[in-house]
């Protein structure tokens, strides 16, 4: 992820991963042990994904994250768990790594331009540092481990 403040005001740009489809141990061999963000999807046949979640992990890490998502004994969404439980799923993921505030930014815009299902954007807040807040999202290429942000990003 990269970012810029111009004028009170916030640019992100975020660069997600391949869009994989979920399986926990193949997951598990994906996903860093990194800070970042994670989208669950759900595939629906002969249309695009619908999003579920997206589900931001400072502390532990993007795997550890999604395990603890999806595990019994330790999910404190089981809710959420249950429901994703019997769907086709897909997940792609970003790192981010600033700050816990940037997080929070990213997952407000994320989460009120997408809506989905599972995050509900009327009671998530931002951190209130930036008067706006911007993203511009790209993808990795399939085989890409590092983030390769073009040189001319227009923030």
């Amino acid at each position: 992820m990269k970012k810029r403040v111009f004028r009170n005001n916030a640019y992100y740009s975020l660069m997600w991963s391949p869009v994989y489809p979920y399986d926990r141990h193949a997951a598990a061999r994906v996903l860093p042990e990194l800070s970042g963000i994670i989208c669950l999807m759900e595939e629906v046949r002969g249309g695009d994904p619908q999003y579920l979640i997206f589900y931001g992990c400072w502390r532990v890490g993007l795997r550890y994250g999604l395990k603890n998502l999806f595990d019994p004994d330790f999910s404190k969404y089981p809710a959420i768990r249950d429901s994703m439980q019997e769907r086709r799923l897909l997940y792609k993921y970003t790192i981010v790594d600033s700050n816990p505030d940037d997080m929070k930014d990213v997952l407000y815009l994320l989460i009120r331009s997408y809506d989905p299902e599972f995050n509900d954007f009327r009671r998530f807040k931002n951190s209130g540092r930036y008067e706006n807040i911007y993203i511009r999202e790209m993808v990795m290429q399939k085989g890409e481990t590092i983030e390769r942000f073009p040189r001319s990003l227009p923030y």
